[in-house]
């Protein structure tokens, strides 16, 4: 039984999309989540960095609705932590994040040449008047 998580952050670079021998789309994402945090008596950004891996149908939905820089919304699951070995000789942790759902962030702007969906119009059932009560 895994807990679903919800980041919300920005994508590094564009989505990079790959197939399996057998044909399954995996699509891998760089999302920096950043937030402020009081150091020392002053605020600074924190960004946090999550490897982000989408698979089929959202993986390929993915790479070509997505470009670096737009925030995104992504529930999923967190995967085992890894280690590895920066440039400068230190030891880094890789965070994973397997995504179940992915959308855009519309908390800053809104997606250009998305039609807004019609609204359905109210009928009037038979046998009800207008009032409400």
């Amino acid at each position: 039984m895994s807990s679903n998580y919800t980041i919300v952050g920005r994508l590094g670079r564009d989505p990079d999309l790959k197939f399996t021998n057998s044909g399954l789309a995996i699509c891998r994402m760089n999302v920096g989540v950043g937030r402020r945090k009081k150091v020392d008596g002053e605020w600074t950004e924190v960004t946090v960095w999550h490897d982000v891996t989408a698979f089929g149908d959202l993986a390929e939905n993915s790479a070509q609705s997505l470009s670096k820089g737009d925030e995104i919304i992504a529930v999923g699951y967190v995967e085992e932590p890894r280690t590895f070995e920066k440039k400068d000789g230190t030891v880094g942790v890789s965070l994973g994040f397997v995504a179940n759902d992915l959308a855009f962030s519309l908390r800053w702007k809104a997606i250009d040449g998305i039609p807004a969906a019609p609204r359905p119009r109210a009928q009037k059932a038979q046998g009800f008047s207008d009032e409400p009560f």
